[in-house]
């Protein structure tokens, strides 16, 4: 069974709701506003798995001058992301399945005026992890580590906890996801061996009503070593 593609049937269905209640971002905005400040003038980043753009939106309001692209499988998502990140650009694509050659050929912005990107200055990638199990976080960091520049900047946030937490648990919508929880150390640890080095890690309690317990969110900056 695919649960990822079941969490993005499921995305594609609530896409409204989700914008409605996760649009607000603030609550993450001392670690995005580092990330900001350590983008190179003009950067061109990677917002993988964006949902409505509620990381492409803060990032943009923060960072005016950035060419943002951002990737989602759920179409709905995409077309808020649309809507509400007029000036970036979006594609759909499977994070599991990253096409190198559409990305590289991708003109994404119009401050770019044709211009193609073969590497990425910068790459978000939030809350997308709890979709995606050890072997497919694996698999992913080294695809991001393919798409961003010596030196470039990597934003990760995702809940952590125990791997035997993990399982189907029900929505806010009342409908069943399975949620992969990662645990912190081999996050850090598989960002480290994939070649990135880690500038900045914290942590945010969440309290989720569902689960009548606190969850704990994991944001980590990391550079890309040369």
């Amino acid at each position: 069974m695919d649960t990822n593609r079941q969490a993005v049937s499921l995305f594609n269905q609530l896409a409204q709701g989700y914008q409605d209640k996760y649009m607000d971002v603030s609550l993450y905005a001392c670690a995005l506003d580092k990330f900001c400040s350590l983008l190179v003038p003009n950067a061109a980043v990677l917002d993988m798995a964006c949902g409505p753009g509620n990381l492409s939106r803060y990032l943009l309001d923060k960072r005016p001058d950035i060419n943002l692209l951002g990737l989602d499988l759920a179409p709905n998502m995409l077309e808020l992301a649309k809507l509400n990140n007029p000036e970036a650009a979006f594609m759909r694509m499977d994070c599991r399945d990253i096409d190198f050659n559409q990305l590289s050929n991708k003109a994404f912005a119009t401050r770019l005026m044709g211009k193609h990107i073969q590497a990425f200055d910068a790459l978000v990638c939030g809350f997308v992890l709890p979709y995606l199990t050890s072997a497919e976080v694996l698999a992913l960091f080294n695809d991001i580590h393919r798409l961003i520049k010596d030196n470039g900047i990597i934003y990760l946030s995702t809940m952590t906890g125990s791997l035997t937490d993990s399982g189907g648990q029900i929505s806010s919508s009342g409908q069943e996801m399975y949620i992969h929880y990662h645990e912190e150390p081999q996050l850090i640890q598989a960002l480290i061996t994939t070649g990135f080095e880690l500038i900045s890690h914290s942590k945010q309690a969440i309290t989720n009503p569902s689960l009548e317990r606190q969850v704990v969110d994991s944001l980590f900056i990391a550079k890309k070593r040369p």
